[in-house]
């Protein structure tokens, strides 16, 4: 199985692409293509925006939601 990136590769979106854990042979990256790591707290930040902007304590939820990531 393989693995080609094209785009923007960033973050979480790197385990949606696929990564060698997942049975994938190899990752190929485009010469224009984007590939990064996003620290754990940013991630949190945006892909949990929604339930902590609406938690009655937010920091908490935050917290909740950065030691279950």
């Amino acid at each position: 199985m393989i693995s080609i990136c094209i785009g923007k590769n960033i973050g979480v979106s790197r385990l949606i692409m696929g990564t060698l854990r997942m049975g994938i042979d190899s990752v190929y990256a485009w010469p224009s293509s984007q590939v990064a790591r996003i620290d754990p707290e940013q991630a949190v930040d945006i892909i949990y925006r929604k339930e902590i902007d609406s938690a009655q304590e937010p920091q908490e939820m935050r917290r909740e939601k950065l030691t279950d990531y």
